[in-house]
């Protein structure tokens, strides 16, 4: 075998060469999209407890104003 049978065939380094290059972010790009990825998650979580809170809050009124009926 010689070096030029393996230049004539299409290989891996070929296709490699032909496939557009792909847009990397850079490290700080990153850093804040992850960023805003977890200031959007603990604002979803805030909104998710106080809507939990206000629910909470609604059955112990409901309650408690049946418990005063009750005693009446």
């Amino acid at each position: 075998m010689n070096n030029t049978s393996f230049a004539a065939t299409p290989g891996d380094a070929e296709t490699v060469q032909q496939q557009p290059a792909r847009m990397r972010l850079t490290l700080r790009t990153q850093g804040f999209v992850l960023l805003g990825v977890a200031i959007v998650l603990v604002l979803l979580y805030g909104v998710f407890i106080a809507s939990q809170r206000e629910k909470l809050v609604n059955h112990f009124v409901t309650i408690q104003s049946q418990q005063k009926l009750e005693e009446q």
